[in-house]
This record gives C-alpha cells, sequence and structure tokens, in this order.
C-alpha cells in the first residue's frame, strides 16, 4: 500500500500542476485579448494591433482566426498601405473568420476614401449586411449605394439609397439617400419623379443649395412656371 502511496501522489500534484498552469495560462491570454479588445474600442489602434499580432501568432486559446481579423481591423483604420494585401492573406488563412463582414465593410470605406470605388464596391459586394451591427448597416448600404453610383450604375445606386432610408435606424442618411435618389433622377430627365424628393430637402441646410438648383432646374423642364416663381 505504501509502495503504490509513492507514485500516486505525485502523479496527482502532476496532474493537478498541470490543471493549475494551465488554467493561469488561459487567464493570462483571456486578460491580454481583452485588454487588446478594449484599446480597439479605444481607437488606440496601433497598440491593439501590436498585442492582436502577438495573440494571433500564439494562437493563445484558439483565438488566432479571431485576433487576426482584429489585427486587420486595426490596420485598416491606421490606413496602413499593406492592409489590403494582408487581407487576401488573411481569407486563405482564416477561410471562416469572424469580424468577416466588418472587415469588408471596413475595407470598402477605405478603398472609397481613397476614391477607389470600383474596389469598394467589391469590398462592400462581400459584407452580408444582417451580420453587421444594427448601427452599421444603414452606414454600409448607404456608401455601397454611393459607391456603386460614382461607378455608373444609377438604377442600382438608386435602389441602395431607397434601401438606407427604410433600416430603422436609419434617420442620419435619411436626407443624403433622398438627395441622391432625387439627383439620379434629375440627371437621367425623370423630372417629375425627382420634384418630390428634391422640394422637401430645400428646407434642409446641407442640401438647400444644391437641390433648390435641382429643383427649378426640373420644374422649367416640366414648364410649371408658377411653382418656380413660387420656390
Amino acid at each position: 500500500m505504501t509502495h503504490r502511496l509513492r507514485w500516486i501522489i505525485p502523479v496527482f500534484m502532476l496532474l493537478i500542476s498541470t490543471s493549475f498552469f494551465g488554467q493561469e495560462a488561459q487567464t493570462a491570454g483571456d486578460d491580454l485579448f481583452a485588454r487588446a479588445v478594449e484599446l480597439y474600442r479605444q481607437e488606440q489602434y496601433w497598440s491593439a494591433s501590436e498585442l492582436f499580432g502577438k495573440l494571433e501568432k500564439n494562437n493563445v486559446d484558439g483565438l488566432a482566426s479571431l485576433s487576426a481579423s482584429y489585427r486587420l481591423l486595426c490596420e485598416i483604420a491606421l490606413e496602413d498601405q499593406a492592409a489590403e494585401k494582408r487581407v487576401a492573406r488573411w481569407e486563405q488563412l482564416y477561410p471562416s473568420a469572424p469580424l468577416k463582414n466588418q472587415v469588408y465593410y471596413h475595407l470598402g470605406n477605405l478603398y472609397a476614401s481613397r476614391n477607389l470605388f470600383s474596389e469598394a464596391v467589391a469590398a462592400y459586394g462581400k459584407v452580408k449586411i444582417d451580420r453587421l451591427p444594427l448601427m452599421e448597416r444603414a452606414a454600409c448600404t448607404f456608401r455601397k449605394g454611393y459607391a456603386t453610383m460614382q461607378c455608373g450604375d444609377m438604377k442600382k445606386a438608386a435602389a441602395l439609397f431607397l434601401e438606407t432610408e427604410n433600416y430603422p435606424l436609419g434617420e442620419s442618411y435619411k436626407w443624403a439617400s433622398r438627395y441622391y435618389r432625387g439627383y439620379i433622377h434629375y440627371s437621367e430627365g425623370r423630372f417629375e419623379q425627382a420634384v418630390p424628393l428634391l422640394e422637401p430637402l430645400t428646407q434642409v441646410p446641407q442640401y438647400a443649395s444644391l437641390s433648390t438648383a435641382y429643383l427649378l432646374q426640373a420644374l422649367l423642364y416640366l414648364k410649371q412656371y408658377e411653382r418656380v416663381i413660387q420656390t
């Protein structure tokens, strides 16, 4: 009995020790990830990117794909020139990565900010809108509509602007979407459809000047001279 205890006790202690240090390592990994996410939320993207890079490299707690996705979001926010190339590698390494839709959405925004609208449309096209946070759905649809308009597909752009207006949380994009729909109808000679969209915008400060100009031109084309005088 004593002989058996001599080897059972060390093995038991080893199991306890392994379990303890495993839990300790997991806790450390969780803490590091939580700190990285908090830095990301505070828009301290460079510091967050460094931590996410370590987590991805060491695959702490199996967080490689999630950490890689967050790291990409940081690099896109920093407008890192190499971010676009890293997206292609990230797609190959982590085809089922979390945050895919946020990555493509923000990549589309980065392209649009550089007036690379065809690239922006391609990035937005990979986004599943219903997988984005509620607050970003209207924004993504609007931005996709604007990039699509810049690429010359007016019909699709108008549909996206209308879709933006219908989002429950799309109020901040309501007037912008309506303005571009009105402009599209005006530019393509559908003056009767342009007028009811542009007329309310003459009372919205940021769109008043251009909307009034397009509205007056549309009314003249429609020979509604009395309304021209009243506008």
